[in-house]
Formats: C-alpha cells, structure tokens, sequence
C-alpha cells in the first residue's frame, strides 16, 4: 500500500531543448508532440523542463541539471523527450543519464526514435543511437572547420562585413576631433570609434614589429602622426602584395623545335566528303528479323 501511495507522488517529466534563440518553430513541435502523448496515455501528472540556446554538446544545462536532481532524489518515473540528441549529443553524456534514470527506477522515452528503456532492446538501441548522435555531431564539426580552412586559404574575410565609415573615421582622428564628436559626425556609436582606433594600431604594430599585446599602448599622439600622410597606406600594400602576376599567354604561333619533327611534313589527305552534316536527311526504314519487326532510323 505506501508504495502504490509512493507511485502516486512521482510525476512524469518531459526535456525540451534547442541549440539557438531562433528555433522557436523546434521548440513547438517539441512541445505538441509530447503533448499529444501524454493525451493519448492519459497521463496529467507531468512537468516540462526547458534549455532554449544551449548546445547538446555540453553536459552542464539549467534545467536537464534540475531534471536530473529530481531523478536522483526519486521523483520522476518516466522522461519522455522527441529525441535523444536533445539529452545529449554525446554517447558517454546519454549512457550515464541513463545509468542515473535506472538505478533511481526512472525510465526514457523517446518520441521520435520510439524507444523505451523499459525494454532490453531499447536500452541496447539508446548506446546505438547516442553514438549516431555523437557521430553527427562529429561530422557536422568537421564540416565547418573543413569550410574555414577553405575560406582562408581562399584570402576571403570571415565574419560579418564591417559596416563603420572607416574612411571618415579615420580622417576625424588625424584630424583631432574627439571620439564623441566623431561619433556624432560619422553616425555610428563611440564604440565603433574605439574599434578603428585600435585596428589602426594594430596595423602601427605589424608595421614596426610591435607585438599584438602591446599595440593598446602606443599613444594616440604618436598614431596621429603615423597615419598622417596616409590613413589607409597598410592595406593598401596588402592589397598590392596579394595581387597575383597575369600569368603570360602562350604564343601559338611559336616555332615548336622538336628532334621527332622534320622541316617539311607531308601532305594532308584530300576530303573526300564535303558535304555539311547540318543538311543529313533522316529516313526509316523497317526491318524483319526472325519473327520481330524492328524499325530503323538511317542517317543519309
């Protein structure tokens, strides 16, 4: 009897989770299709924990970090979730959620997989679809990293375009106008400001073989002066440098030497056709083989 009355108090609990702010359409299917299960089971008594904008690669998350503490003080029976990469993207992360939800008698469900870990198979299935996870997150990595090296190698510029009137920016500093008031000119924020100073610093430094740490420190007196001549001389000599020679045309009518070649070759032979083919007449004609009759297309 206490323990149909300690069944009772354990509720079912549900884990939903999305990688970035901007899946609020995951978020949802998420939601209706446990929904939907818990309606077809009859099933009232449950509580929905939710990590919005956290990787699945991480073991630490807010709410899976609660959900779990309320496994192991023994008030979950069940954890339905729409997938198993929303517990984890890793395989050793998901085997020892599972490990912690089977010594407290808590079990797993997944909606999307339709596994339970109240069967043998299902628990052997969770390992092999946490791999699968873990396999896919894997390559996705790869993918990426394997994009930003080709992207590099390329000489293109990764990140967002910078939108800051630089030219102008630039001209205000030399010029001496302070960081607000260049601000209000330019239309852009005292931030933007600060960032153009300090590239230009770093450009003072590749420049003259200051390290990257120490380019904060140089004065903006002796900036000023730099780029007094030319606010923009440093790229423009990247530009210069990276520019590729015009690889020179092969003449064709270059005499070839070769000691396989005679002075004088022999003569081509004479065209016996010269008709064009543009003006071929097509024809068909029917041909009996055996028993079959066959028809085909004669090019004259």
């Amino acid at each position: 009897m206490d323990q149909i009355i300690e069944e009772k108090k354990r509720y079912h609990a549900s884990y939903l989770r999305v990688s970035t702010n901007m899946q609020f359409s995951g978020m949802e299917s998420q939601m209706r299709s446990i929904e939907r299960y818990y309606k077809e089971n009859d099933i009232t008594n449950y509580k929905i924990f939710k990590d919005t904008a956290i990787s699945g690669a991480k073991d630490s998350r807010p709410a899976l970090d609660k959900m779990m503490e309320e496994i192991r003080s023994g008030n979950i029976i069940q954890v339905t979730t729409f997938s198993f990469s929303r517990i984890s993207r890793s395989c050793s992360h998901l085997l020892r959620c599972l490990e912690t939800m089977r010594s407290n008698k808590c079990s797993l469900v997944s909606l999307s997989e339709k596994i339970d870990t109240n069967t043998a198979i299902g628990q052997a299935l969770v390992a092999v679809v946490g791999a699968l996870s873990q396999l896919e997150r894997d390559l996705i990595k790869e993918r990426v990293l394997a994009g930003l090296a080709r992207v590099r190698a390329e000489g293109r510029v990764l990140g967002r375009k910078k939108t800051r009137p630089s030219v102008l920016i630039r001209q205000l500093f030399i010029k001496g106008i302070s960081s607000r008031e260049s601000a209000r000119i330019a239309n852009t924020s005292t931030g933007s400001i600060s960032k153009e100073i300090l590239e230009m610093k770093l450009e003072m430094a590749k420049a003259q073989g200051i390290p990257k740490t120490q380019a904060n420190r140089i004065s903006i007196d002796r900036l000023r002066e730099y780029f007094l001549d030319d606010p923009f001389k440093h790229q423009r000599k990247e530009k210069e440098e990276k520019k590729e020679e015009i690889p020179k045309k092969e003449d064709v009518n270059q005499i070839i030497t070769h000691p396989e070649l005679k002075d004088e070759l022999p003569p081509l032979p004479p065209v016996i056709d010269e008709r064009s083919p543009r003006h071929s007449a097509r024809t068909s004609e029917i041909v009996t083989r055996g028993g079959d009759t066959t028809s085909v297309e004669i090019i004259k």
